[in-house]
């Protein structure tokens, strides 16, 4: 709104796509197909100021990589129809037999390695300093033809990308769903990533969170960056449990579930019903990683891999309040043991607002605590949970600085209250709700209670696991987040 500092910015945004066009040019995309006509004409005024200055080759490629988001954006919103159709051709349809020609200049594959800045080593101010001066990154050869489309609701389509180093990248063309939030919290995440190694004794345990690339392409499509050698929690126990091949067990097991799901239930009813599913689906988790990691000694440090991811993305979750945790936007690296969370709409208590409210502050589920061994969450989970959330209390400036960045950014929707809510667009209640929510984590990075009780990094952990395995609390969750699992 101030003109004076538009006009700065914008040269700032001009110089950053002329020094580093591959980075920025994927950044922009969801400006450049905004449907806010004024982001978009500011992009465009940006894209004209940057041909201006380019030279001959800068221009070609900012033109190609602008033609390819466009070209991207349609394949996520093309319409499938009703049918069942698991495959479609890029040469099937002329617009998007474009995708296999464009390549006539390298532009990088958007994986997150490439997109993320390597600063200086030791925080040092090196003048002139060029951050992918002896990085050799990935560029696109080609799209492959073949697009396997998933089978969820809004039909996602996985393509497969040829890059320069010999290698395919996989990534999900997801349509009518707002991944401006995942693409903030990435950058958080990278934020907190970066705080972790500077602490001793989280980088001696090596704690992180798992990122990936995301790529909006506008308000409502974008792209997501396939995390290779991944299963999904429910997929990996409902496989372990036998109700993939055994369709009676399944079907005494479905009849269960509605009996968790009558309407007319009472809370000690729902509990009643959450320990029969217990006792049905007893913990089986831990022969995971005895299937996967036969070996000892991978054995072992898979499961602290997999103890040690699982407590940083809880305190973070616990942090911003970080919902929707189901078997599906859980998922573990088969070849590591880490734990990858995806899917992350459901942010600053949006999931207490559900119809059925989200009364656990992140998944610590039986099966989850079984795959911790014989400690289970009083072991390495607990003190890697005490180390992060030290972290975070340690860091709370630096955090908050980020988070209030990402809170008022005009891209985050905040008047949805729930899951069908209606999208309201008031200035005066979008900045009500963002210094409400500012406060509440400004208290949990101080440990502060609701009875103005300042707890300890160990009382603070202790009391967040007690509610995520308190049984009150995960009776009370919806079905499909499936507790008792």
């Amino acid at each position: 709104r101030n003109p004076d500092l538009f006009k700065i910015l914008e040269s700032i945004i001009v110089t950053v796509l002329i020094d580093f066009p591959h980075q920025a040019m994927w950044m922009m995309a969801s400006l450049f197909e905004s449907q806010v006509n004024q982001r978009r004409k500011h992009a465009d005024d940006i894209f004209t100021k940057v041909q201006e200055r380019g030279n001959e080759e800068m221009r070609s490629l900012h033109i190609q990589a602008r033609n390819t988001c466009k070209t991207l954006l349609k394949l996520c919103n093309f319409d499938l129809g009703t049918k069942t159709i698991k495959s479609l051709n890029l040469n099937q349809v002329a617009e998007f037999g474009k995708l296999r020609k464009h390549f006539d200049l390298p532009f990088i594959v958007p994986i997150q390695s490439s997109l993320t800045v390597p600063l200086p080593p030791n925080g040092k101010t090196v003048p002139d300093y060029q951050p992918y001066a002896d990085v050799s990154l990935p560029t696109i050869v080609s799209f492959r033809n073949e697009i396997e489309v998933m089978q969820s609701l809004q039909k996602p389509k996985k393509i497969c990308i040829d890059a320069s180093d010999g290698n395919s990248y996989f990534f999900l063309c997801k349509p009518k769903d707002d991944l401006r939030k995942d693409y903030r919290l990435m950058e958080i995440n990278t934020v907190i990533n970066k705080l972790l190694k500077k602490d001793p004794d989280s980088r001696r345990r090596k704690l992180h969170i798992r990122t990936y690339a995301v790529i909006p392409l506008d308000e409502e499509s974008g792209l997501i960056e396939w995390v290779n050698n991944t299963m999904g929690l429910r997929h990996i126990l409902e496989k372990l449990y036998g109700f993939v091949d055994n369709p009676a067990l399944k079907a005494k097991y479905d009849k269960l579930k509605k009996e968790y799901q009558k309407k007319d239930s009472t809370p000690p009813d729902f509990l009643k019903a959450y320990r029969a599913l217990c006792d049905f689906c007893p913990p089986v988790f831990h022969k995971w990683f005895l299937n996967l990691f036969p070996e000892p000694s991978s054995w072992l440090e898979a499961r602290l891999s997999y103890s040690r991811t699982s407590a940083v993305i809880s305190m973070v979750g616990y942090v911003i309040g970080l919902g929707d945790r189901h078997g599906e936007n859980i998922l573990f690296d088969s070849t590591t043991g880490d734990c990858v969370h995806v899917d992350f709409n459901c942010l600053f208590w949006k999931g207490v607002n559900f119809a059925l409210p989200e009364k656990v502050p992140f998944r610590l589920t039986p099966n989850l605590v079984d795959a911790m061994g014989l400690t289970g969450q009083e072991g390495v989970f607990r003190k890697a949970c005490e180390i992060t959330l030290g972290v975070l209390r340690t860091n709370r400036e630096t955090l908050m600085s980020v988070l209030e960045t990402f809170i008022y950014d005009p891209f985050v929707d905040w008047t949805k209250a729930g899951k069908n809510a209606e999208k309201q667009t008031t200035v005066e209640v979008e900045n009500e709700m963002g210094v409400t929510i500012v406060k509440k984590i400004e208290r949990i990075l101080k440990g502060e209670q609701d009875e103005g009780i300042i707890l300890s990094v160990e009382g603070q952990v202790h009391q967040q696991i007690q509610e995520a395995m308190s049984e009150d609390n995960l009776s009370l969750m919806y079905v499909g987040w499936a507790p008792w699992l």
